[in-house]
């Protein structure tokens, strides 16, 4: 077995080692390269928050501050640490893009301003 595979996303023949392992496919590793899978996994991840974003109106509910890189996803009701830990990474999002009720958009000061005055712990 050779110790080099080609990847088919960015072309370049790589080290077996750089690619995952996945049992029951064929030579048990994945057709993408780490580094190609990541980048892909972070795009999809990245336009998922993007449209959560947009979709709670893009802007902190509090201070009106609209820049994506800064904004969370809040529970008006608190909660949030426990959900995340309930549904996992990204699971929030999904429930925004469903229309579930709940949430609102803060910036990250905001968003932490309004933990530490109501006492929400993680």
């Amino acid at each position: 077995m050779t110790k080099t595979k080609a990847c088919p996303k960015c072309k370049k023949r790589k080290n077996r080692s750089l690619f995952y392992s996945l049992i029951g496919r064929y030579g048990n590793i994945s057709s993408w390269c780490k580094l190609c899978h990541r980048k892909h996994i972070n795009k999809m991840n990245n336009n998922k928050r993007i449209k959560s974003v947009e979709y709670l109106g893009g802007k902190c509910y509090i201070c009106g501050f609209g820049d994506w890189r800064a904004l969370q996803i809040d529970h008006i009701k608190g909660g949030g640490s426990k959900e995340n830990r309930t549904i996992g990474p990204g699971g929030i999002q999904d429930r925004v893009l469903q229309g579930k009720k709940g949430y609102q958009l803060l910036c990250a000061n905001c968003n932490w301003i309004k933990r530490y005055e109501q006492k929400e712990t993680r």
